[in-house]
């Protein structure tokens, strides 16, 4: 923690290049990723990033909500994770209860239509305003 609020924040505002240099020996030695990739990407690393190439080794991908759960990684040749999330997909159900239960009995809303935490097909075809 000392290191990111200190002199990785000092390198990262030396720019880009520079800060990727001054940075990327001690983020590497920090997070246990390769040198290498770490000099590829500037020292900034990406959660996801993190997530898909901690494990690498082993075959297996972390979950970005908590680094310490592991899954098979279906997808090793691709840069992202491609699976399923042990977390995330374990933690909706019951978040989509605790809400419904939350709406109906605090709020006394009711409606027939069903509620989805998380809705794979609007996230597909959502218009970021980039088309």
């Amino acid at each position: 923690e000392h290191y990111a609020l200190g002199d990785y924040l000092t390198a990262l505002n030396s720019g880009l290049e520079q800060g990727g240099k001054l940075a990327s020996g001690r983020v590497s030695e920090l997070t246990g990723l390769p040198l290498e990739l770490v000099q590829r990407n500037f020292a900034r690393i990406p959660t996801g990033l993190f997530a898909k190439e901690f494990q690498r080794a082993t075959g297996k991908v972390l979950s970005p909500y908590d680094a310490t759960i592991g899954t098979a990684d279906i997808a090793p040749q691709s840069p992202r994770d491609a699976g399923p999330d042990p977390v995330l997909d374990r933690s909706v159900p019951v978040l989509t209860s605790a809400f419904v239960a939350y709406v109906r009995d605090e709020l006394n809303y009711r409606t027939d239509i069903s509620y989805r935490l998380l809705n794979g097909e609007v996230t597909r075809n959502w218009d970021y305003g980039t088309s």
